[in-house]
Formats: C-alpha cells, sequence, structure tokens
C-alpha cells in the first residue's frame, strides 16, 4: 500500500500543471505551416532579395536591378504603384522570348509561371493545405526600356544584343480555385 501511494505521489509530480485560472484566455499555440513560402524558412528573405516579403526573387548575376523604377516608367501615372525593374541583354534574335535566368529565379524564389497575356506574365505561388495561391504579375518593359537604359547610364548593347527589362509590382493578390485561371 506504502509503494502505491509513493507511485501516485511520483506519477502526480511527472503531469504537467494545470494552467491557473485567473481570468484571462488561455493562449494557443502558434500555427505551424505545413510549406512556408521560399525566405520564410530562415525568419525572412533570402539576402539580395528584390522585393521583400512580397516576391523575395534573387535577381540573377546578369541582371540590373532599379529600384523605385515607377517614376521612370510609369511617369504618365498619377500615383504609380510601387515597382521594381530588371534590365538585361538579350539575343537580338530572342525578342519575344521570356529570360531563362529570369524564370529560373521566380522558380527558386517559390513562384511557377502559369501563362503570358499580352506582355505580361502570371506567376503563382500555392499556399498550403488549399487551392489558393499568391498570384504575380510581371510586365515585360516595351517602349519605355531605352528610358531604363538612361537612366543606369548602361549604354549602348553589345553586338548583336538588345537592351530588355521587366517592371515587377511590389504587390500580388490571392486567388482561389478557377479565379487562378482568370487574367
Amino acid at each position: 500500500m506504502r509503494v502505491a501511494i509513493l507511485a501516485l505521489l511520483a506519477l502526480a509530480a511527472c503531469e504537467p500543471k494545470a494552467p491557473e485560472l485567473d481570468g484571462a484566455a488561455t493562449p494557443s499555440p502558434a500555427p505551424v505551416e505545413d510549406n512556408p513560402p521560399p525566405g520564410d524558412l530562415a525568419g525572412g528573405p533570402p539576402p539580395g532579395a528584390l522585393l521583400p516579403g512580397v516576391i523575395n526573387l534573387v535577381p540573377p548575376q546578369d541582371m540590373r536591378v532599379i529600384e523605385n523604377c515607377e517614376a521612370i516608367i510609369a511617369s504618365d501615372y498619377t500615383t504609380p504603384p510601387k515597382m521594381a525593374c530588371l534590365l538585361y541583354t538579350a539575343e537580338a534574335s530572342q525578342q519575344g522570348q521570356p529570360s531563362v535566368q529570369f524564370s529560373g529565379a521566380m522558380a527558386a524564389a517559390g513562384w511557377t509561371f502559369v501563362r503570358a497575356q499580352g506582355s505580361e506574365l502570371y506567376f503563382e505561388r500555392l499556399k498550403p493545405g488549399g487551392t489558393c495561391a499568391d498570384v504575380a504579375v510581371v510586365s515585360v518593359v516595351g517602349d519605355r526600356t531605352e528610358k531604363l537604359v538612361s537612366h543606369t547610364k548602361a549604354g549602348a548593347p553589345p553586338a548583336g544584343m538588345v537592351w530588355r527589362a521587366y517592371s515587377i509590382p511590389a504587390s500580388i493578390h490571392e486567388a482561389c480555385g478557377a479565379d487562378r485561371m482568370k487574367p
């Protein structure tokens, strides 16, 4: 009997204490994400990320980054959206094709290419546990590329090459189910 009482006392000492009720709500444990977006694994965006916390794109080494380029390429807007631009050279023969380096950098940042519509490229990043995704729209800069070249003082491209650029708004939106496929 004495052994049984000692065993019960030992078990009682090992059990966690019940929270003391003082009228305050018991805190809930923080939710755990099953699949955090790239850059969030170490508590933030990767070093050198473009538009950190939004796109988290680490630009390819062959691309020049122009932060806050909205005043250059969207000068006709009253209040243009915040954006970053990437300026790079491409072979003149590849004029209408997206940059393989850029597509690879977007994939490394967790974005999947969905479709192109006109001068816009649509990428999505799936959210865990459902059919929803973040959607990012990247624009191919056309006639205003020369403004970026002039701003960066990049000069003439090498022989057989042309300047090309992308503008990436500092915003994304969420789409779910069939809405993910709408333009």
